[in-house]
């Protein structure tokens, strides 16, 4: 049998984007897909909690979907149209009964953790009775052992489902790992149920898995593939459709058309792309190494502070009961904990720069832009100026504040020791006895979200030091497209939603700052403060 290729670009490559399809651009995919002789296309996902019914495909309920649908060709194709359900985010008592006349979704793919297959199973129960086709997608599949799988496949072969699936959420299967899998699936799945595959590409396998599949496939049983167009999904991405499907034309003799769906990613979504970054990353290397979700590593990695060992160590803290749920709380602890292990003597007085006019130096683009602005306020004002995490060109600068561990092996080399102030987290270099050495743990915690942003830190030493008033050059804000350094960094962020976070959460740092501490901007900075 030919295999079955299911889109999931407006599901799963939901993640990138947040789901934020607008309504035209949600019908115009879903039409290029049938254009493109997709068999089955998951329109997104259904939430009762978060769900909208306008301009996203994190829909509220079924019915929204089925509204949409009849604004396209769904009706006069041959396309299957489902949509995933995550376990725990909608009430199935409400779930409407599947007809021709209630809409065109027919199917239902039900997502779940291990722990939770008992719910699942009735839950499945209340689905077939209502008339969908059952998917049944049990996350993470390498976390179960071998006789859990055939636990759980016994147990869902007493219904009548549609398929049951090989998930590889964390892109971490090697071809060994699926063809093991394929044949405990091949061998105890009943007749007649269609075996299905879903892939991330964390270790960019999910492309010859897939094609491993094709050619290993019973020839007896229906299968299915997921994919998404360009690859759209969270981190790594997913399987390419529009390499399966050429692939599957060529040597399958299928008859996908591939030309609808290039021109759905020059039109929807290479500005999608351009703006939060998916494919491969070190991030996503790191979690398909480590089993653990790929959120973990993003994190660290985002956080532009770290190196590679420093996120292994981090991320080996993780045991396998927090690994496979991203817990946010978690990995900033360990972060915090991590960056505050002992290790310098601090070796700071107390009042090294109390009462002082201290200007901060930071590596913004308008600390070049309006140079002539801070010699001018240096030559008047005659302040002790600090520059962080850099070392600026134009400026005779006092003292080099480094909190960032990639930053200060950067420039470290040609500073005089005696004008450095390190925090602890620092793995200095030889000839660093007259580095004055500050608690990077008392710093951080001094703002509510643990900001260990480097003018952050820096504001909260001299809040402790008795200053009364700071003048800040070059804090500039972070900005999409555009430089935010004054000089060459490679090791940057290129995704929108993560500057507007951090720009997000430096805002709110420097609010706190503010009851405590006087400070102007000499320079442009986006970080405006209501009173």
């Amino acid at each position: 049998m030919k295999p079955l290729i299911l889109d999931c670009t407006l599901r799963d490559g939901g993640y990138v984007n947040n789901w934020e399809f607008d309504h035209e651009t949600t019908k115009n995919i879903i039409d290029s897909l049938i254009d493109a002789n997709i068999e089955i296309i998951e329109c997104g996902f259904v939430n009762q909690l978060k769900g909208k019914k306008l301009d996203s495909s994190l829909f509220d309920n079924i019915e929204t979907i089925n509204k949409l649908l009849n604004e396209t060709n769904a009706k006069k194709s041959n396309s299957q149209f489902v949509v995933m359900i995550n376990l725990g985010e909608y009430d199935f008592s409400t779930l409407p009964e599947c007809s021709k006349k209630n809409g065109v979704i027919t199917g239902i793919r039900l997502a779940f953790h291990k722990r939770d297959i008992n719910e699942a199973f009735e839950k499945s129960k209340i689905i077939i009775e209502k008339g969908y086709k059952l998917f049944v997608q049990g996350m993470v599949t390498l976390s179960y052992t071998d006789m859990e799988l055939l636990q759980m496949i016994r147990q869902f072969n007493q219904l009548n489902m549609y398929a049951l699936y090989i998930v590889d959420s964390f892109g971490a299967m090697f071809g060994d790992d699926f063809r093991r899998l394929h044949y405990l699936f091949e061998n105890n799945l009943k007749k007649g149920v269609r075996l299905g595959y879903h892939s991330h590409n964390n270790l960019q396998l999910a492309y010859s898995n897939a094609i491993d599949f094709v050619q290993i496939n019973a020839i007896d049983r229906e299968i299915i593939i997921d994919s998404s167009i360009h690859g759209m999904g969270r981190g790594a991405g997913n399987l390419t459709t529009e390499l399966l499907a050429d692939y599957l034309n060529k040597k399958e003799n299928t008859n996908y058309g591939i030309v609808p769906l290039l021109e759905t990613i020059d039109k929807y979504l290479e500005v999608i792309y351009r703006e939060n970054y998916w494919g491969y990353s070190i991030a996503h290397f790191l979690s398909a190494s480590f089993g653990c979700h790929p959120n973990y590593s993003t994190y660290l990695v985002n956080k532009k502070t770290l190196s590679i060992v420093d996120m292994q160590k981090i991320l080996s803290l993780l045991d396998n009961g927090q690994k496979k749920n991203f817990n946010k709380k978690r990995i900033e602890d360990l972060y915090i904990k991590f960056k505050s292990r002992d290790g310098l003597s601090i070796n700071f007085t107390k009042d090294f720069f109390r009462d002082k006019k201290v200007l901060i130096i930071a590596p913004g683009p308008n600390a070049i832009k309006q140079k002539e602005k801070i010699k001018n306020f240096i030559q008047t004002l005659a302040p002790i100026v600090i520059a962080v995490n850099h070392v600026p060109k134009d400026f005779i600068v006092d003292y080099y504040f480094f909190s960032n561990q990639k930053r200060y092996e950067k420039f470290i080399d040609g500073i005089k020791p005696e004008k450095v102030i390190i925090t602890t987290n620092i793995h200095e270099k030889p000839d660093s006895s007259n580095y004055k050495v500050v608690d990077f743990h008392d710093l951080v915690v001094m703002t509510s979200n643990k900001n260990d942003n480097v003018t952050i830190l820096l504001l909260n030493l001299l809040q402790k030091q008795g200053v009364k008033s700071v003048s800040l050059a070059g804090l500039d804000g972070y900005k999409f497209s555009e430089e935010n350094y004054n000089y060459q960094e490679f090791d940057r962020v290129f995704e929108r939603k993560v500057l507007d976070k951090n720009n997000e959460e430096i805002l709110k740092s420097l609010t706190e700052i503010r009851q405590n501490l006087a400070f102007e901007y000499l320079t442009d900075s986006i970080y405006t403060i209501k009173n």
